[in-house]
């Protein structure tokens, strides 16, 4: 098995990195043209350094850009239902404070005590589990199945439920769902609902009252039971089934308080309010209709969709407690394609959509073996355009939220879509003991050409994770993330498992290719064990069809292990700090799955990290700033053949901050890259950091050593670089603060001949200012078919173009650049200067 020389590898880093950082953010959008903006400024930034300096920059890039990618798998995997799945199939109760990690709560004699205090809680409790809660003076108990979300409320507690029995005990507050709400007095009250979402009720102490769906209110009785299911049911006295048997509070029952006691969610914004009237395409309301709500979050927070069915004849829906921030919106119903609406900002001002529903368009093919061509039946099909949320596991074989996103192939391996969005969408097929395959992006409805989508083999991954005393780590969870599923698709796939009783784990039929794998650690915080919180750790891996890779996590490792902590100048610890380490030169991995290339984690609080099985050789160390995007060279160290090394690093205290503007309408330019290298003595520059400008403009690099560097910024939508030379950096003097005014560029469309005068593809073009100084305006500077290469953004002035042709010729021409004039070269190899 060969490995990829530098070159090829970079070449692949880069081409990655610029379509990662265009589609990473893909689809939890911060706002319009982000995306744009991001894949312009990385295709800038990836070769603004002379030659010599090229490989840093890359790998420092990839270091930050495959760090984003295990950060995501991290807050999606910790935030997802298959994460809170595999705790629940191990009869344990699944818990997450504030839409945080879920995590398995302890159990205490088959019961499991949580404190509400002042977090918001969400509880699932398996069949078979039950759950007490201290809801301010009183308490709540949860009997598997169930499950319920709470919030501090005055006293009590604002508790919202979906399914499962509920013992209330001296509770104070509100219990809703989907069948109306309680509000409670210091009442003992049993509930209980079935798979319709209807609910029986039992008070037998302090006061309670029911208000309806349609604003309906009704004071409940004690020792009476209370039936929401229509129509009414004569009411009995007696216990009903299923009541009773939960436990009970300590203490006596309160009497009722006087007067009734109305209570909100703790997090109601009363301004923060969604409505809308849902139509068909004759205008005519539609009576039934889910609403599907997608929370915008910047990564690496991550919110998962959720689904609330209207019953309405004017088609009207109304939301009054939504999160102030932007939200997309979803609307879907039976025999209709999914209507998507994104960037909806709640709060302010009352937000009222107009949904017009469309019947969309029908989507056929066939699936087959790739090297026999036999049809193949079962495959599970998905349009992932379709799918509202962000998040897509390989074993994924239903689709709740939008059954139409979902098919499966026939006994002669056709399918058929119907009713899917008229927008650009891609088909992934996955099918057990093969890899996962997408289709290329199209629009459906507008061909009515079958697709045909071929299976190959799919490669494995498995391996063993350790604690640090080295025993085996069970019932932890590890994500293999392919790269390209992040790169180019619409949704994030992703294939996982927990690890068994001896920490073995094994991930089978993955697409081959570059693989992110993460270590999740689903462990109650800190704050609540007492213990060390560590910190998840990702490796780089190649998967390959028809073969397996070992990836190990490993307390005893094959190579060595590189341990520290991360501190701040003044010498307290930084932390969750990001760190990355890469070698200074190739080194190549080995048999037992240990891999030589980059490596990234968080710290932990007391800004602990840990590596293990590096490699021997010499390594950069890397420093997060803001954003995975931000990285600062904050150190070097030495890593000896199967050792234990311990290794500080130590955060310099110097920092250059700034503000990138346009020239033309001094508007701020956001995302704009701020490349710093460092001058020596002898003229020579060397990378130490990669940043990125804000909404507002403003730039700042930290960790800075004391020096003399030189700083770039590269603009977007077509400005061209501006610089400074000669930045001197001292902790003990005040920052230096550096305004950049991007002037307007020019383009120029360059053509290259061979000595025949045909079109030269695949040359590769260099460009150097008057300076000398090298510089990359787009993203691929190398000729396409017809010998063609557009290049914009160039700078006003005198600029040097250097083209190398395949078989390693090369020519060069100067060109005089103005702003916002187009230049037309033709270059001929053996045409003489």
């Amino acid at each position: 098995m060969s490995t990829p020389s530098a070159g090829e590898r970079e070449a692949c880093l880069e081409t990655n990195l610029v379509a990662l950082f265009e589609k990473s953010y893909r689809p939890l959008v911060i706002r319009e043209g982000f995306r744009e903006e991001v894949a312009r400024s990385a295709a800038a930034v990836l070769q603004h350094t002379p030659v010599r300096q090229r490989r840093f920059l890359a790998v420092a890039l990839a270091a930050a850009a495959c760090f984003l990618i295990g950060w995501v798998a991290v807050a999606l995997f910790e935030r997802s239902e298959f994460a809170r799945d595999g705790i629940l199939d191990r009869a344990r109760v699944a818990v997450r404070e504030n839409n945080a990690r879920w995590i398995a709560a302890q159990p205490d004699a088959h019961v499991v005590r949580l404190g509400l205090g002042a977090a918001e809680l969400e509880v699932f409790v398996p069949s078979g589990q039950l759950a007490a809660l201290v809801c301010g003076e009183g308490a709540l108990a949860m009997a598997g199945p169930s499950h319920a979300r709470f919030a501090p409320s005055g006293r009590g507690a604002d508790v919202e439920t979906s399914a499962g029995e509920f013992g209330l005990r001296g509770f104070s507050g509100r219990v809703h769902g989907g069948f109306g709400a309680f509000e409670c007095t210091a009442a003992d009250l049993d509930l209980s609902s079935d798979a319709q979402g209807f609910v029986r009720a039992w008070l037998s102490a302090g006061r309670a009252r029911y208000t309806a769906g349609d604003g309906r209110r009704q004071d409940l009785a004690q020792g009476v039971l209370f039936d929401t299911h229509p129509p009414p049911m004569a009411l009995n006295v007696g216990v009903p089934p299923g009541i009773g048997a939960l436990p009970q509070a300590s203490g006596t029952t309160r009497n009722p308080e006087p007067g009734d006691v109305k209570r909100e969610p703790a997090a109601v914004l009363e301004s923060a309010l969604l409505s809308g009237i849902v139509r068909d395409a004759d205008q005519q309301p539609m009576r039934k209709f889910s609403v599907i709500l997608l929370r915008e979050l910047e990564l690496p927070n991550s919110a998962a969709p959720s689904s609330t069915a209207v019953l309405d004849p004017a088609g009207h829906f109304e939301f009054h407690a939504l999160e102030a921030g932007n939200w997309t919106v979803f609307v879907r119903a039976e025999g209709y394609a999914l209507w998507t609406r994104e960037h909806v900002a709640i709060g302010g001002a009352n937000v009222a959509l107009n949904v017009v529903l469309e019947s969309g368009a029908g989507l056929s093919g066939r699936v087959v073996d790739a090297p026999s061509g036999a049809a193949l039946a079962g495959v599970v099909l998905i349009s992932e355009s379709d799918l509202p949320g962000s998040l897509l596991p390989f074993d994924c074989n239903e689709s709740p939220h939008n059954p139409a996103a979902l098919a499966l192939s026939d006994a002669d391996g056709r399918f058929h879509f119907e009713h899917l969005a008229q927008r650009s969408t891609v088909v992934r097929a996955v099918k057990s003991g093969f890899a996962p395959q997408w289709s290329a992006a199209l629009l459906p409805g507008d061909s009515s050409a079958e697709i045909k989508l071929e299976l190959v083999a799919g490669g494995s991954i498995s391996g063993r994770v350790e604690r640090e005393d080295g025993s085996a780590w069970s019932s932890t969870g590890i994500v293999a993330m392919p790269q390209r599923a992040v790169f180019a698709l619409p949704r994030r796939s992703y294939g996982w498992a927990l690890t068994a009783a001896d920490g073995s784990y094994r991930i089978d039929d993955l697409p081959a290719g570059e693989c992110v794998v993460v270590r999740v650690e689903p462990t109650r915080s800190a704050a609540r064990t007492g213990a060390r919180e560590t910190s998840s750790e990702m490796r780089e891996s190649i998967v390959r069809a028809g073969s397996a890779v070992t990836v190990n996590f490993l307390a005893t490792p094959s190579g060595s292990r590189l341990a520290g902590r991360v501190l701040r100048a003044d010498h307290t610890p930084m932390a969750a700090a990001k760190i990355s380490i890469m070698p200074l030169n190739s080194v190549a991995s080995d048999s037992t799955g240990v891999h030589g290339g980059w490596r990234s984690q968080l710290c932990g609080p007391d800004g602990a990290f840990e590596f293990t099985d590096v490699l021997p050789g010499s390594y950069e160390i890397y420093l997060g700033v803001r954003t995975p995007m931000d990285v600062v060279l904050a150190d070097t160290v030495e890593v000896t053949k199967e050792s234990n090394v311990a290794h500080d690093v130590l955060a310099a205290g110097g920092e250059i901050s700034g503000s990138v503007h346009s020239a033309a309408d001094s508007q701020p330019v956001s995302f704009a890259a701020i490349v710093v290298e460092r001058e020596a003595p002898s003229g020579e520059c060397s990378f130490v950091a990669k940043v990125f400008s804000d909404d507002d403009g403003a730039w700042r690099v930290l960790h800075l050593a004391d020096g003399r560097y030189r700083v770039r910024a590269y603009g977007v939508r077509g400005l061209s670089f501006a610089g400074r030379d000669g930045v001197d950096v001292h902790s003990e003097l005040p920052a230096p603060a550096i305004a950049f005014e991007l002037e307007a560029g020019s383009a120029l469309v360059l053509t290259v001949l061979d000595p025949r005068g045909a079109p030269l593809p695949g040359a590769h073009i260099s460009l150097f200012d008057a300076n000398g100084s090298e510089f990359q305006p787009v993203e691929f500077m190398r000729t396409d078919a017809r010998g063609r290469c557009k290049l914009e953004g160039l700078p006003a002035g005198r600029t040097r173009v250097v083209v190398a042709a395949p078989d390693g010729t090369a020519l060069e021409h100067w060109i005089d650049a103005r702003p916002l004039e187009p230049l037309e070269l033709e270059l001929r190899f053996g045409a003489g200067k």
